[in-house]
Formats: C-alpha cells, structure tokens, sequence
C-alpha cells in the first residue's frame, strides 16, 4: 500500500518531469528512503513499543510504554479495545498513540489505518508518512482491510516466509526484499462504523485470526452506552488488552475493570487491563495551541472566561492550581442576558467563542477544546460536546463592544496547560 503523501508528492513529479506515473514513484520513493534515517530502524526490543503516558499520578509517576508485540516477545498483545464515555479522553489517546508511534518509529517498521466516522483528528494526521490511509465510512474500510491480508498473505506465500518476523529475519540477510512494516488499524467509534455493516464485523474477525502472523493488528474504540455487546462478541477472545477511561458500572463489569474504579476515572485517565491485572495511567495529550501562548480575545469578558477556564485546571500528574470564581452568566455580552455576539461555524471556532445549550454554556479554550466553567480541570474535545445536540443553541463570539470592560483583552497561558507534558513549576 502506498501512503497517500507518496502518492500526491508521485503525481506532482510526474507533472513537473514528463514521466510516467511509475517512474515518478520510483524516483520520489528513492529520495524518501535517503531521508528517512532520522527515525532510523527501530531495533527489535524498542520496536512497536510506543510511549502513551506515566504511571499513576503524583511525584512518582513514571513513563510508560505500551508494547503492541506479542506475548511470546514480552509486549501486550496485537489487538486492542479502548473504552470509555464521551469526553474522557479516547479520541486524545489515539491521536497521542499514533503521534507517538510515527515519532519513534521508522515508516519501514510501522504503518497506520485511521479510521472514524467522526474524528477530524485522524484528518490532520494524514500526511504523516506512516499513515496509508484515513477513512470515514465502512464500506471503504472494510474494502482496505480485506485486500491488505490477502496482499500480506501472497507476499509471506511468495518469500516463503512463516511470519512478519521470519520475513524481518529474511530481509535481514536480503535488503532488495521489501519492507513489510507492521499495520495498525486504529478504529475510533468503531461500534457505530460496524452497527449495521456485517461485511466490516468479518473483515475484523479476519484481522485478530490471522493479524498476528501477517503484522496487522487494530485497535478498537467504542462507547460503552448503548453498546450492542454482539457487535463485539467474536471479537473478545482474540482482544489482548483493554484501555478503559471513565464510564458506569454496567460498562465497567462489561471491560472487566469495575474492582479498579474505573466510575472514578477523570478525564484521561485511564486504566490498561492486560489479562486480569489493571495498571493506572495518565494519557499524554499532545494536541497544543497553535503558535504563540497569547489568546486574544474578542473582549474582556471572553478573555477572562479563558484565562478561567485554564486556570482551573488539574494538571497532568495532579498539581491543582488555585480555582477562580467564575460564573458562566459573565459570558452575557449585554444587559438583557440574551446577546452573545455573532453566530460562529464549529469549523472557525477560536478560544473565547462561546458555546450554548439551555441551561448551560461552555468556552473554547484552543482549538479544538472547550471548557465547562463549572468543571474545574477538566477540557473537552469539540466533537465531543457536540455529540449533544439536546437544547443546543449555538456558538456564539462575543461582541466586540463590551458595555463594562475594553474593546479587545487578550488572555495568556502557559502551552504546557494543554500539553500537560511538565509540572507547573518545573
């Protein structure tokens, strides 16, 4: 399969040179392989082990590694379900687990399938050249998935190999041998994708039956309300590890992790159950403001319920900052309560736009992540708040003119609030 940045970067040689499609695929693979010894090949201890996150929490955390390597090799396991409730932390999890990977990992020793109905995030990941492909539908997926195990198949049948592993080994001794990178099909909102698509059910029980030998593994993410368990229930015995964020009882007795407080779990937290043990985890979040560390604001009231909404935070290993009072009525732009600006597209969403159900309003803090004022420490995904359309009215961007403050505020912030990556006063 080959990447759709090859394909594209292919195309334009084309064009620019007068040649023909192969030949321009050829000459831009030659250049890509020239540049690709700043991720190097990933020696086989270090490979498919792919850094998520510490620990625990507090002053002794330590980093961890999640290895997707079979048991017999001291990882994990291939295959993979990530459960949760909306706004704990999933989707964040999946784009930290294939940012991290394409870092630490040459695109000869590991590949990506990205697929989700919903997840503008896979999107921007597209031109990574680990990624072969991001797909929204099922049908399309399921297309992928079949014809990448037969052409797995026939080139393990060609080489007479037993294995991937036997096929690195081979390679090895043999570099004209093409690379045969590891694959993970990363699914978010699979349980929505294969409600009514038996095709792609197939398809996955295909993948944990012969994954293991072909190197395709998936990773499976579902919302455990309303899940319809039989959409799942082939699958499970051939699932080597659960990573499960928050949800209810009856979901956490579901993934097997209700005697590990998983009702208790705040946003990206997590615990990994492997077997019947279960370590706790704190997700790395790798989504960050775009450039500067400045938020300006439209005015002085949206810059400060900005400036609150980050400032009420719990940081990554759980350094409180001190709570600020903050009531959500101050986002109201006028004295009658109703007038909060100019009607904004979710698509041009900026940090201080607000965002209004009956009854309760929420502020986006950078983009792609909202705050509830009321929820102190706690950040949601923008795709995740909209998944609740009960009462919504809008988004909403204050108005310039501000009856009781100046015309224009802005907002500062440290990155590493959204980063989560060090402690407040490292």
């Amino acid at each position: 399969m080959v990447p759709n940045f090859i394909q594209k970067q292919a195309r334009e040689y084309m064009h620019a040179h007068g040649v023909r499609y192969q030949q321009a695929l050829d000459a831009v693979t030659a250049q890509l392989d020239d540049n690709n010894g700043a991720a190097g090949h990933s020696d086989v201890a270090q490979l498919l082990r792919i850094p998520i996150g510490v620990t625990d929490y507090g002053e002794y955390g330590e980093s961890f590694e999640l290895d997707l390597k079979d048991e017999a090799r001291g990882g994990t396991g291939p295959h993979g379900l990530c459960v949760g409730d909306p706004g704990t932390g999933k989707t964040e999890f999946l784009h930290t687990l294939v940012v991290n990977g394409c870092a630490s990992h040459s695109p000869e020793d590991l590949n990506w399938v990205l697929a989700g109905w919903h997840s503008p995030q896979f999107k921007r990941l597209s031109d990574l050249p680990h990624v072969v492909s991001v797909i929204a539908n099922g049908s399309d997926l399921w297309g992928v998935v079949v014809a990448e195990l037969d052409r797995r198949l026939s080139v393990l049948r060609e080489a007479e190999a037993r294995d991937i592993w036997d096929y690195r080994s081979m390679r090895e001794r043999n570099a004209e041998m093409d690379p045969l990178p590891t694959l993970i099909i990363v699914v978010d909102d699979y349980d929505i994708l294969a409600s009514n698509d038996p095709d792609l059910r197939d398809a996955f029980r295909r993948v944990v039956r012969l994954g293991r030998s072909l190197g395709v593994q998936c990773l499976l993410a579902v919302q455990p309300a309303g899940l319809d368990v039989n959409i799942l229930e082939r699958l499970l015995p051939s699932i080597n590890y659960i990573l499960a964020f928050r949800m209810g009882a009856v979901a956490a007795r579901w993934a097997g992790v209700e005697h590990l407080e998983a009702r208790d779990l705040r946003p990206g937290s997590a615990i990994l159950r492997t077997g019947t043990t279960g370590k706790h985890l704190q997700i790395s979040l790798t989504s960050r403001m775009e450039k500067a560390t400045v938020i300006e604001a439209r005015s002085q009231q949206a810059a400060e319920a900005v400036r609150n909404a980050l400032d009420n935070r719990q940081d990554v290993l759980g350094w409180a900052a001190e709570p600020k009072a903050y009531s959500p009525a101050g986002l109201r732009s006028s004295g009658d309560g109703k007038n909060l600006g100019a009607n904004v597209d979710p698509s041009d969403l900026r940090p201080g736009d607000v965002l209004e159900w009956q009854g309760k309003t929420m502020v986006a803090v950078a983009p792609g992540l909202v705050a509830d004022p009321t929820e102190p420490g706690v950040t949601r995904t923008l795709e995740d708040v909209l998944m609740d359309q009960k009462g919504f009215e809008g988004i909403f961007r204050p108005t310039e003119k501000d009856p009781t403050s100046p015309a224009h505020a802005s907002a500062s912030a440290q990155q590493q609030v959204l980063e989560g990556a060090q402690r407040p006063d490292a």
